[in-house]
């Protein structure tokens, strides 16, 4: 008796896997935390360059931390999804724009950016923010309009009879 309980506990009945979560739930888990990304990450920017008093320091580092938000919110979400390549594609835009911006600001005078006058690095500055932004929400449409791929999985059960043991593979690939 103790045999087929424990045949049974171990044949892979009991150790099953569980249904996979539901791909509407995980695609809004994945835009909501892409959208806290890029608000969060913009709000703190917005505040270092708007607290900066006398020096452009705070300000660069500021004005860099709200474009890296943007491309770091479409990978994040796609990686959510189980988009790994999809989200690295959607980053490359917002990336770009923000090595921009850090070129652009680590080359410019020391004045703050919100206090110097309109000037062509100023500009670009404001451009490159801007198509980073843009890019970064193609990046979080794509995720609502995608739907999300079903990683790998591996199941493995070990087995036991009145003649051997063993394990049982299976799942999906």
């Amino acid at each position: 008796m103790l045999q087929h309980v424990l045949l049974v506990a171990l044949s892979g009945s009991v150790l099953s896997e569980p249904p996979p979560p539901n791909p509407a739930t995980k695609t809004g888990i994945a835009l909501a935390v892409g959208v806290a990304i890029d608000a969060v990450t913009f709000a703190v920017g917005v505040a270092l360059v708007g607290s900066d008093q006398t020096g452009f320091d705070q300000a660069r580092a500021g004005w860099v931390t709200s474009t890296a938000g943007f491309a770091l919110a479409p990978f994040v979400a796609h990686a959510i999804t189980g988009q790994w390549l999809r989200g690295a594609a959607f980053s490359g835009v917002p990336l770009a724009m923000t090595v921009g911006d850090a070129i652009v600001l680590g080359a410019s005078s020391s004045e703050t950016i919100d206090k110097m006058a309109l000037n062509p690095d100023q500009r670009l500055v404001f451009v490159f923010t801007s198509v980073g932004l843009l890019g970064s929400v193609i990046g979080l449409l794509d995720v609502a309009l995608s739907k999300p791929t079903h990683a790998a999985s591996l199941r493995v059960t070990p087995t036991l009879s009145r003649t051997g043991a063993g394990f049982v593979v299976g799942g999906t690939f």
